[in-house]
């Protein structure tokens, strides 16, 4: 069972960024060190990121040994965050993953586009659940699933809230099965493909189950698109959801939209499970 019944004991932050540096738009780079060694068990991070330049990026975050690195959260969507006042804002994601002490933790990144400024910031937080003796009874899990990924273009699957505002589109599946039961899920909204100059809002749905009966887990989930030269969901930390959801659920997503241009309205979106 999930237990929320849990008290953060200490939180301790790495103190730099480590520029990850791509040199092949769309293709992973080598893997960065975040941490050689962990100094105690950890029951959660949360990664941190920056940019220089308005480019989608797709990050893995692995652990292990250099040449040796295990994949533990894959394509974690994210990009430039401008708000609607033009400050750029560094996004945050939760990786529920409790890791041992002594662990080696290192990210990696590809890139929508190349050029002298494409660097990312990366950075690493960690937290010990207090009261428990050993971190992996924290929930149980050890692995990532990326739904929605499009790693030939470094982007999230398209989401089409349609043409009448205020209104639901299509359900867009992500999945129609999955291979792992899940112990929780998150996602992510952005950034897209054009620019806009005006604000707009959304309500997103995550729905579990057949295509025509699908039930919403996730349900009017406010997403905001900043009015601004480089447009990106505003929503820059979204928490993992606490689901129990079995192998061979499908999964899809639909949104509405208060804006109805036929290109400025259609999000990125991707989905993460834990299991």
């Amino acid at each position: 069972m999930w237990s929320l019944d849990f008290n953060i004991k200490r939180q301790m932050e790495r103190g730099y960024h480590v520029a990850m540096a791509p040199t092949v738009a769309n293709t992973k780079t080598g893997w960065y060190e975040l941490h050689s060694s962990l100094p105690e068990d950890a029951s959660y991070f949360i990664w941190g990121n920056s940019y220089r330049q308005y480019y989608r990026y797709l990050v893995d975050i692995g652990i292990g040994a250099i040449g040796s690195e295990e994949v533990i959260a894959e394509n974690i969507m994210c990009g430039q965050h401008e708000n609607s006042y033009g400050y750029h804002v560094p996004e945050y994601f939760h990786i529920p993953i409790p890791v041992k002490a002594g662990t080696r933790i290192s990210s990696r990144c590809q890139v929508s586009s190349v050029s002298a400024s494409a660097n990312m910031g990366s950075n690493l937080m960690w937290g010990v659940a207090g009261g428990f003796d050993d971190a992996s009874k924290y929930v149980g899990i050890s692995k990532c699933i990326t739904l929605g990924a499009v790693t030939g273009s470094t982007n999230g699957t398209s989401v089409d809230p349609g043409g009448v505002a205020n209104t639901y589109g299509s359900w867009v599946q992500f999945t129609s099965g999955l291979d792992y039961n899940l112990r929780g899920l998150s996602f992510r909204v952005g950034p897209y493909d054009t620019d806009i100059g005006v604000s707009a809002n959304w309500l997103m749905q995550i729905g579990i189950g057949g295509s025509g009966v699908e039930e919403p887990i996730v349900d009017y989930f406010y997403v905001r698109q900043a009015a601004s030269s480089k447009r990106h969901a505003e929503n820059n930390i979204i928490p993992m959801f606490p689901f129990q959801i079995p192998a061979s659920t499908r999964i899809a997503v639909r949104a509405r939209c208060s804006m109805t241009d036929s290109t400025d309205r259609i999000g990125k979106v991707t989905l993460h499970g834990w299991y």
